[in-house]
């Protein structure tokens, strides 16, 4: 497996949303290890809770720039990786409901994901995965942009095409214009909004969507504490895929 995740786990009260509870743990524990992933080369990177959170306000940031409206549909087609976290992180503070894709499904099975749950945006990790959706754009009326974790855009592609860095740029361009938007768009969602739509494997026919709302997750959140010791400073393994 090229990257695996080690994750911080949260114990916080109950709240009204998961942008809230990323808030106030950050507040309490900001110099705490969040994140540490394994580079390709080998090397061991790791990422604070206060460097996490504003790596979000920058994603957040650039997908707010790019027009995306509180329950816009965004995908992820992605290995587990850094970016991937981040990518779904962003897309929850902006109010949007995240689509996780399996990258190991036939191109059919993709297109139906996207086209069920009304998709406007998709992260994309590499160009290999990039290429079956550019050639059934035809079939996927709604889409209208990729992000691009590695690699470069194609030539005159069919739709718009940005990477991983120019969606961090604007981000930050727009932080520059806009310093209060990314506290302004978090503290508008509410515990019964839609946070996500996981789709079932699709062995018993198309994959079928499963709405779950910011209180569905924070409903882990809070109970998982109370039958698990969990403290700040254990480390959870990412090994099974997000999606």
């Amino acid at each position: 497996m090229p990257l695996r995740g080690f994750f911080r786990v949260l114990t916080p009260s109950i709240k009204q949303s998961v942008p809230e509870v990323l808030f106030e743990r950050v507040k309490s524990t900001p110099g705490v290890v969040w994140l540490k992933w394994k580079e390709p080369s080998g090397a061991i990177r790791s990422m604070t809770f206060a460097e996490g959170r504003q790596a979000v306000d920058t994603v957040t940031c650039g997908l707010m720039s790019l027009g995306t409206k509180i329950q816009d549909r965004i995908g992820i087609l992605s290995k587990n990786r850094p970016e991937w976290f981040l990518a779904d992180l962003g897309a929850v503070h902006v109010g949007a409901i995240t689509v996780p894709i399996y990258d190991t499904l036939a191109p059919a099975q993709v297109r139906h994901i996207v086209n069920h749950s009304e998709m406007r945006l998709v992260f994309v990790s590499t160009p290999e995965l990039l290429a079956p959706l550019l050639a059934m754009k035809a079939e996927l009326p709604k889409l209208e942009r990729v992000i691009l974790f590695e690699g470069e855009p194609p030539h005159d592609p069919p739709l718009a095409v940005s990477t991983w860095t120019d969606l961090l740029a604007i981000g930050e361009a727009y932080k520059g214009k806009e310093p209060e938007a990314f506290e302004k768009r978090w503290r508008e969602i509410r515990r019964d909004d839609l946070l996500t739509i996981v789709y079932t494997s699709g062995t018993m026919g198309e994959p079928k969507g499963v709405m779950l709302t910011q209180g569905n997750i924070l409903s882990q959140i809070e109970t998982l504490p109370r039958v698990v010791a969990i403290n700040v400073g254990n480390v959870a393994v990412s090994y099974l895929p997000l999606a």
